[in-house]
């Protein structure tokens, strides 16, 4: 059964390889020349490349050029096929040359794909207002999530702590996935400790995939960074509560009742936007999430919206505010379209 399953998986990942980083190339020489290829070739092509990402997502090092292939060709590729799903549908409902489509599909492609690649690189600063009369003094929080180190380099970090350094802001949030490959080397996060601020961190799902994560954690005390995983941290006077994203929702939802502070400003740091918000309105005052990226590179914010239901900005109900970021970094490719990387100043005012 287990042999069926990985054959299964297998065949599905060469299929998707194929759509990816084959088809729509493949397809754009075809309109472009009027050749067509042997089917083999195809699918010998994808069945190596194939190859080739199992290798690397299961390495801890790989070389730059190989790394930039995998991902940003991930990206390109993805943007690619559905420009020439685009392409196929006039051709089948209207008369049209095939080189001129193929000309203006991959001038497309291009313009896209720098737009894409500029979006990647640039943080955004987003502001959120909020007025309790649960706290004495206003409170400034930077909230950021989904960094993806590893996927990102030392350089985007550094890059990050100079945005973070020109606001003025009384503690940093981070909502999970700062690392998401052993190939990061954690010392790195020692840049933190000159921000001479209290830094929260909660786990995301890209640390727990980590195998060494537990000896990994252990370090981040080190560079000033606290983790509340399934903890509570009093600040200011408002109760911050982090969840840990190896929870299930009937368990995070027990988590927060028991780490909630009645009359309390109830601040809760939660990777992944879960349905578990709605059932905790009378407890939670504001929620943070990450994770969902907001699809990073469009039309794929569609597919996020079909497994998660709050896939980015500000949602309310009664007296709780929900806050889906888009995340300050990118994962796999350097490419946003349709969304953009962000940081997120929280403005808590007394009322």
């Amino acid at each position: 059964m287990n042999n069926l399953r990985k054959l299964i998986s297998h065949i599905i990942g060469i299929f998707l390889t194929y759509l990816i980083y084959i088809f729509p190339f493949q397809t754009i020489f075809e309109l472009l020349s009027g050749k067509h290829f042997l089917i083999y070739y195809p699918f010998l092509f994808s069945c190596l490349f194939y190859i080739l990402l199992v290798i690397f997502f299961k390495s801890k090092k790989s070389l730059r050029i190989y790394r930039l292939i995998i991902y940003e060709g991930m990206g390109i590729g993805f943007i690619s096929l559905f420009i020439i799903l685009f392409a196929l549908s006039i051709k089948s409902f209207f008369s049209f040359d095939y080189f001129y489509l193929g000309v203006s599909s991959l001038f497309l492609i291009f313009l896209l794909v720098f737009v894409s690649l500029k979006n990647g690189s640039l943080i955004r600063d987003k502001k959120i207002f909020l007025t309790t009369s649960k706290i004495k003094k206003n409170l400034k929080f930077l909230f950021m999530s989904d960094v993806h180190l590893g996927s990102n380099s030392k350089n985007y970090l550094n890059y990050v702590i100079i945005k973070i350094k020109k606001q003025n802001y009384d503690a940093l949030l981070i909502g999970g996935d700062l690392i998401d490959s052993s190939s990061f080397d954690v010392n790195e996060l020692k840049i933190f400790k000159t921000l001479n601020k209290p830094i929260f961190f909660i786990s995301g799902n890209h640390e727990l995939y980590l195998k060494e994560w537990i000896k990994i954690s252990k370090e981040f005390h080190k560079f000033n960074i606290k983790i509340i995983d399934n903890k509570k941290q009093l600040f200011g006077g408002i109760n911050i509560i982090g969840i840990c994203d190896n929870l299930l929702d009937k368990n995070r939802e027990y988590m927060v009742q028991e780490l909630q502070e009645k009359n309390k400003f109830n601040l809760i740091l939660m990777h992944k936007p879960s349905l578990v918000w709605k059932k905790l309105t009378n407890i939670v005052d504001l929620m943070l999430c990450g994770h969902t990226h907001n699809g990073q590179i469009f039309p794929f914010n569609f597919l996020v919206k079909l497994k998660h239901k709050y896939t980015y900005g500000i949602f309310k109900n009664k007296n709780s505010t929900l806050y889906v970021s888009s995340g300050i970094g990118c994962w796999g490719p350097k490419m946003r379209l349709g969304s953009h990387n962000e940081l997120v100043q929280i403005i808590i005012r007394k009322g």
